[in-house]
């Protein structure tokens, strides 16, 4: 995901690779934080954040597929249910601590 301001018009050309999320790890602090998913399959929330132990009102939103809000105890909840390959994502931490993860590789990739 980006985000840009420009004053006037122009043509924006982003090329890249793929890349090993394990090589790319992640931190959240307190409170929003911008996140890309960086895996090639979809997932849902509870298979992509495994390696978080996430805290009651950590919320997840996407730019186009709605948001996710966490409950102890209850797991997930929102319209928010699957992350896809290349979404953008904001991630609300209401841990005191960075937690630093890597999302899982897609399914026979191993980490």
């Amino acid at each position: 995901m980006y985000q840009m301001r420009v004053g006037i018009s122009c043509t924006l050309e982003l090329t890249g690779l793929a890349v090993h999320p394990a090589d790319h790890p992640i931190t959240l602090v307190t409170g929003w934080n911008w996140i890309g998913y960086p895996v090639t399959t979809s997932m849902t929330i509870e298979e992509a954040l495994s390696g978080i132990t996430p805290h009651t009102g950590d919320m997840l939103k996407s730019q186009n597929n709605g948001y996710a809000s966490y409950l102890e105890g209850f797991g997930w909840y929102g319209s928010l249910n699957t992350l896809e390959p290349g979404m953008g994502l904001m991630y609300k931490s209401n841990n005191s601590q960075p937690i630093t993860f890597t999302f899982p590789m897609e399914e026979g990739g191993g980490q």
